[in-house]
């Protein structure tokens, strides 16, 4: 490897390599475009390699020799720098690494090139100064300065790298660098957070991946890793489309940068409208040269492909140039459908970029927003992609050749793998701006949905909506394809394959898709002894899109195909031919007779108690299987046991698992406990947990799973499962174990500040999202008092949303700020109220239900206020599970009262920016008025006896339940006196003695007075409530064991046989009733006449 350091030694080798006749045949196969054979192919990329080390190497010796330096670079001295710089800099690796030393030559070289080139512009803008030159000059001006200050800052850190793999070692050393680089790539955080994990899964891969890919790929055309499976040429969007004309659509987002700068909040975005969007390679480094040859479809087709670049030009998407780009990319046409199609392959470059993993927005969360008197309209974009630009220094890396031209792209093509990524976080700033207008829209891709309230398909207020949403569309500078939208409302309609019918309540699989299937089927049916690969991944494809309105059953039924895919593709490819197999036949057969007997389920489906939890515990031994129900909603807890077959003691122990699930759910449905109810399994075998879900390749396995789900479906049933250890199962310590990423905080100082007032005057009584480490409500006997998640210690309950006692309780909420908008949804069909800690996101899909208008509050939004932010507004849990939920936040919060009660007034709200967010008022605006309300009562009710109170709060929790499960509900505080009445006779009835009626009433008395209410109006003076008071003094008052006095003997003897006198033993065993209380704490015993004590 001499000649890659000397460049009399590399032109040596350039010479030999030209002398030798294997590489004259290569290069005229080369230039043929024919396929070149293994040996041909390195001797190309000899050739290459050794071409492009000459010119760097001269490039090297010239700035070397003191008199060739430009006058610029010659003012450049490295001795002259700062300390940390001038050692990284001047330093020449002496060791045995001759790559290393050539390495900091090179950074050596760029150094002094791009500080050469800052230093000419220096002096040209002092030259210009007081000049007016054109605008773009200036532009020029400052690009080549942007370009030379980042070439610097790269050199720089570039020989910081290499001095720590000197010092170190190189194997220790680059190990180092590769764990402590990180590249600014991204403007805000969560841009940065998914870069970072990217650059994880990139470090992880080997450095000559993509070398190897980009070798093969050249010998062999497109090569077969590089080829364009079916399913991908099908899903592609094309460049061009025969007789579909397209309009120029390059540049339309740059001309309306003005109007994305009003509410563009990422500067990362904004950059890419503006600039286009720069391609980040792996590493730093840019991909090698390289021109791949077009597919043998291009050349079938090559009048229409010429016509087609030619439209590509026309409209911006290509621009010819004179040199040959660095990466050329081959083009082949779809002829598989009426019309032919150009697709651009860019699978080779993809090997190079460096993007971070996104998801798609879900469906869900827009149905779960869906109302009866909504309309709907969809639209999609024309020609989507090609809005975005392409920056200007990527655009070498994106080309095609054609008939000897080369053609670069201006704009982001589709097989280009960042562009969905970039195209997704492009319109998520638009979709913002909409959803902090109150406007409900889900998007994906480039389709759009939205629901809009319209009582009649043509409301005049539901059109402005559409006309206003039109013209933000048109304003951002996109087109709309009409063909592919809908834009009037409608009360149905299909939206990303799935479709949508309000008036008939239901999300459906459209008629076109059903088609699809059958016809699929079909086919593999016909050709069931020599089926196509591509045909049954496409079976599978079709059928598992269908999961959102199916559910399990899409990834149970069509297991045998994916089986028979993954074992054929570990001898054979796409394109082989395999004999269908008796589980696919069965599975054939279910899509064509009972697949869709259940193609539709609803849209509103039961919330809050129509939708009950039940748990099931299940273990199965070598011989039998045992599993427990546990007691839920009122319901015992229930065991269940029974022996398995002699041939299943024989099966696996999964089998075995699956099969005591299995009976243990036809167990439990003869009690009537499991049918309309969600069922979680607990299981310690986590195979099962996993066959329950997705199947199983294990024919009896597969198929006790499809009995499993064909029964729960014919008794409505949801079931899911959860693995856990086995120590767990014994009801043990195994949730120790469990992490909950939810696990934070409000801080508690802030709850007791809001707590007197948020909720109208009462106390909260329930937090309704909580665990014994960090519940803030408590009972006035202290005990704490929440729902959970999970069993633990004072829950008083699991699941928060299966609750039934909403409306009995003061609810507060710190929820996971994800389950906001099913809260929200859970009140409403509740008709409940609760304290919620929120976020103000706009860009959520459930702000719209907190602020409908962007501007005002919903109406049942009573009362609120905004927490001011700060570095313990939020603390972690005890298990400090999730450390991202505290700490600053950088966004505001807010503290709402919402409530559907109609026992609570509503009242809407205003919330805006700026200075709106400064005028905003609650009842009590001073938190010094609040704490002192909250002092005062605390001061007055420490009038009384601390052990009075206590027993007085004990009642007055069942005088409020009282008060509350009326129909309509009373108000106990301040209560008239008709309701304080029958609550005094109803614990009359019931009572043996006067003194829980005295007890009550005093209660009701103190509760009034603490209150602040006058004397003259506290209900217990009222005549009603004292006759009712006197009615049961004289009814309780007059009973024998009411009196404060011994008990005679006589009255003893009374209650026995007459017949026979009390024994002394039997005497003395009446002792034990000291136990019964303080009415009969003063009992003596007399002995009986003739009888003598002992």
């Amino acid at each position: 490897m001499e000649w890659f350091t000397d460049p009399i030694l590399c032109q040596r080798r350039i010479d030999d390599l030209h002398a030798q006749p294997a590489y004259a045949t290569a290069f005229a196969a080369f230039q043929d475009g024919e396929d070149l054979s293994q040996p041909q192919m390195k001797l190309m990329r000899q050739m290459e390699r050794a071409t492009a080390r000459l010119a760097e190497l001269k490039g090297l010796s010239q700035v070397a020799s003191g008199d060739r330096k430009r006058p610029w670079e010659a003012a450049v001295d490295l001795t002259q720098l700062p300390g940390s710089d001038r050692l990284e800099l001047t330093r020449n690796d002496d060791g045995k690494d001759k790559g290393l030393r050539k390495q900091f030559l090179e950074t050596q070289h760029h150094f002094v090139a791009h500080s050469a080139s800052q230093l000419a512009l220096n002096d040209a803008k002092k030259e210009l100064e007081g000049v007016e030159l054109p605008e773009t000059v200036t532009l020029a001006l400052e690009f080549l300065s942007e370009t030379a200050e980042k070439g610097v800052a790269r050199a720089k850190a570039r020989a910081k790298i290499l001095a720590l793999v000197s010092d170190k070692g190189p194997e220790v050393g680059w190990k180092i660098c590769e764990k402590l680089e990180r590249k600014s790539y991204a403007d805000d955080e969560e841009d940065e957070k998914l870069m970072r994990k990217a650059e994880k899964e990139v470090k992880a891969e080997k450095m000559h991946a993509a070398q190897a890919a980009a070798a093969k790929g050249r010998t062999k055309g497109l090569g077969r890793g590089l080829e364009l499976s079916e399913e991908e040429i099908g899903e592609a969007i094309p460049l061009c489309e025969q007789d579909v004309p397209v309009p120029r659509v390059a540049g339309r987002l740059r001309e309306r940068a003005s109007f994305w700068r009003t509410f563009v909040r990422s500067s990362y975005v904004m950059s890419w409208i503006e600039r286009g969007f720069n391609l980040k390679f792996k590493d730093g480094r840019a991909p090698p040269r390289v021109h791949l040859p077009n597919h043998v479809s291009a050349v079938r087709h090559t009048a229409f492909v010429t016509d087609a670049v030619q439209e590509c030009v026309l409209m911006g998407a290509l621009r010819e140039v004179s040199r040959k780009p660095r990466v050329v990319l081959p083009l082949m046409v779809d002829d598989s459908r009426d019309k032919l199609r150009l697709i651009f392959n860019g699978k080779w470059l993809n090997a190079f970029l460096i993007f971070p993993k996104f998801k798609y927005e879900h469906l869900q969360p827009f149905v779960d927003l869906l109302r009866k008197d909504d309309g709907l309209f969809y639209f999609d974009y024309k020609s989507g992609y090609y809005h975005v630009d392409l920056h200007e220094m990527s655009r070498t890396y994106v080309a095609v050749e054609w008939q000897g031209r080369f053609f670069e792209f201006c704009v982001l093509p589709f097989g280009l793998a960042p562009a969905c990524w970039v195209f997704t976080k492009i319109n998520k700033e638009l979709v913002g701006k909409w959803r902090g207008l109150g406007f409900r829209v889900h998007p994906y891709v480039d389709d759009f949905a939205f629901a809009v309230r319209a009582p009649t398909l043509t409301d005049p207020s539901a059109l402005a909506v559409l006309s206003r949403i039109m013209r933000d569309v048109r304003e951002a500078g996109w087109l709309v394809s009409e063909l592919k939208s809908q834009l009037f409302f409608t009360r149905a309609l299909v939206h990303i394959g799935i479709g949508i019918d309000l008036e008939g309540g239901v999300l459906f699989v459209p008629e076109k898709a059903l088609n699809k299937i059958r016809a699929c089927v079909s086919d593999l049916l016909r050709l069931f002894h020599r089926l196509p690969l591509r045909l049954v991944a496409k079976f599978a494809g079709l059928v598992n899109a269908q999961w959102f309105v199916l559910g399990g059953v899409t990834r149970l039924y069509a297991r045998a195909a994916a089986v028979l895919i993954a074992d054929t593709l570990t001898w054979g490819s796409w394109a082989s031919h395999v004999p269908g197999t008796d589980a696919l036949r069965t599975e054939l057969e279910f899509w064509l007779t009972d697949g869709f007997r259940r193609h539709q389920r609803g849209i509103w489906e039961p919330r809050g108690a129509g939708l009950q939890l039940e748990t099931v515990h299940a273990d199965t031994s070598e011989v039998a299987w045992g599993s427990w129900l546990e007691q839920s909603f009122g319901g015992p807890e229930l065991l269940g046991h029974s022996y398995l077959t002699m041939s299943d003691r024989l099966k696996s122990s999964t089998l075995r698992e699956l099969r005591g699930i299995f009976d243990s759910l036809r167990a439990f449905d003869v009690a009537g406990r499991l049918r309309g109810k969600r069922v979680l399994v607990i299981c310690d075998n986590q195979a099962v947990h996993f066959v329950i879900e997705s199947g199983s390749r294990h024919q009896e396995l597969q198929e006790l799973a499809l009995a499993v789900h064909d029964f729960c479906a014919d008794h409505g049933v949801v079931l899911s499962s959860l693995w856990m250890p086995r120590e767990f199962e014994a009801r043990a310590d195994a949730l120790s174990k469990i992490r909950d990423h939810d696990d934070w905080m409000v801080n508690p100082a802030i709850f007791r500040w809001a707590d007197p007032w948020i909720a109208g005057g009462w106390r909260h009584t329930r937090d309704r999202f909580a665990t014994d480490k960090n519940c803030l409500v408590f009972d006035s006997a202290g005990a704490p008092s929440f729902n959970s998640a999970w069993h633990c210690p004072g829950t008083s309950g699991v699941d928060t949303f299966g609750q039934t006692d909403w409306r009995k309780h003061v609810n507060w909420c710190n929820p996971p700020f994800r389950m906001i908008g099913r809260l929200l949804l859970f009140l409403q069909a509740e008709r409940a109220a609760a304290s919620i800690v929120a976020p103000v996101w706009t860009f959520q899909p459930w702000w719209v239900l907190l602020c409908p208008d962007g501007v005002h509050l919903a109406d049942c939004v009573v009362q609120w206020t905004e927490l001011q932010p700060s570095a313990d507004t939020f603390l972690p849990g005890l298990g400090r599970a999730n450390e991202g939920g505290v700490g600053l936040p950088d966004f505001r919060v807010l503290l709402l009262r919402v409530s559907f009660d109609e026992r609570e007034p509503a009242g809407p709200g205003i919330i805006g920016t700026g200075e709106q967010w400064a005028g905003l008022q609650f009842s009590v605006t001073d938190p010094l008025e609040m704490q002192l309300r909250a002092d005062m009562l605390l001061a007055v009710s420490g009038t009384r006896e601390a052990s009075t109170m206590r027993g007085y709060s004990r009642v007055f929790v069942r005088y409020q339940a009282f008060c509350q499960d009326r129909d309509p509900p009373r108000v106990p505080v301040p209560a008239d006196p008709v309701t304080v009445a029958m609550y005094l006779q109803y614990i009359a009835n019931a009572a043996r003695t006067f003194s829980v009626v005295k007890t009550a009433s005093a209660m009701v008395f103190t509760a009034h007075d603490l209150a602040l209410v006058p004397a003259d109006r506290n209900p217990t003076s009222h005549r009603l409530v004292a006759a009712v008071r006197e009615a049961a003094h004289r009814r309780l008052g007059d009973r024998r064991l009411n009196r404060k006095e011994p008990l005679e003997f006589a009255f003893v003897q009374s209650g026995t046989d007459e017949e026979r006198p009390l024994s002394v033993q039997e005497l003395q065993d009446l002792e034990d009733l000291e136990q019964l209380g303080s009415e009969l704490e003063a009992v003596q015993i007399r002995p009986a006449e003739g009888q003598s004590a002992h």
